[in-house]
């Protein structure tokens, strides 16, 4: 009996929208950096590099991409990253997790050491949330269940506050501050008469004392303007245009 052979599989044609979406995706600005290594070395302990030829340019290219000022700086963030993913299944493991905090913080863009490490921080906490995350769904008895719930709970609400840090970290220094004055005007038309009098405080319409005239011109409509204003007030500016007969 002859088993029938398997039809080829056809390659895959991508399409104009494919074709699009791909070149958006290559033309993103994004940091470009190599790949962190971890292997382990005879004596028990990891040692880490960067996947490049020449390990002084993929260091530099790391560097940039994590925002750091100096090749100590990016040592020590380094080497806490993989004091932080050991884990006893060997370096394969502790390099794919390294790799994914690496891109977490470049992710974030941070500008110097302190967004660095506050950067470093949230990726731990989440990395941590993820797995108290997994504890929780697959917990069967209720104390396994309740300290789960309650160390994810505790980590959401860290992430939480790091973010706010984070962010108020950035925007110190660029806060600006905006005084409003509000200001009253009195303006009297040309040929009005202005007249000056004591508003008194009350209820209803506010009571004016009789007003001294400083002269009026013949032909003005009369009108009379009267500025709101808020009890206590004294001394206001009231501008009155009255027409009907000249100056006295």
């Amino acid at each position: 009996m002859t088993r029938k052979s398997k039809a080829p599989v056809s390659e895959y044609v991508p399409t104009e929208a494919d074709k699009k979406l791909m070149a958006e995706w290559e033309s993103r600005d994004r940091p470009r950096y190599p790949r962190l290594l971890i292997k382990q070395e005879s004596d028990g302990s990891f040692a880490s590099s960067v996947k490049h030829e020449e390990q002084a340019i993929g260091s530099l290219q790391m560097i940039r991409a994590m925002g750091l000022n100096s090749v100590s700086e990016y040592t020590m963030v380094v080497d806490q990253i993989v004091r932080m993913t050991y884990r006893a299944e060997g370096p394969k493991r502790m390099e794919r997790e390294a790799n994914e905090i690496i891109a977490l913080i470049v992710a974030q863009k941070p500008k110097g050491i302190a967004e660095v490490m506050l950067c470093l921080q949230m990726a731990a906490v989440h990395v941590a949330v993820a797995r108290a995350a997994g504890m929780l769904v697959n917990a069967e008895l209720l104390p396994s269940h309740t300290a789960a719930a309650d160390t994810l709970n505790k980590l959401t609400r860290t992430f939480t506050m790091q973010l706010d840090a984070l962010k108020k970290h950035r925007t110190k220094g660029r806060e600006q501050r905006v005084v409003v004055e509000h200001k009253h005007y009195n303006f009297v038309a040309a040929g009005a008469q202005a007249v000056f009098g004591d508003v008194q405080a009350g209820g209803g319409v506010p009571e004016i004392s009789p007003p001294q005239s400083l002269g009026r011109q013949k032909g003005v409509p009369a009108l009379t303007v009267v500025e709101t204003v808020k009890a206590p007030v004294t001394a206001e500016i009231i501008a009155v245009a009255s027409g009907g007969g000249e100056a006295a």
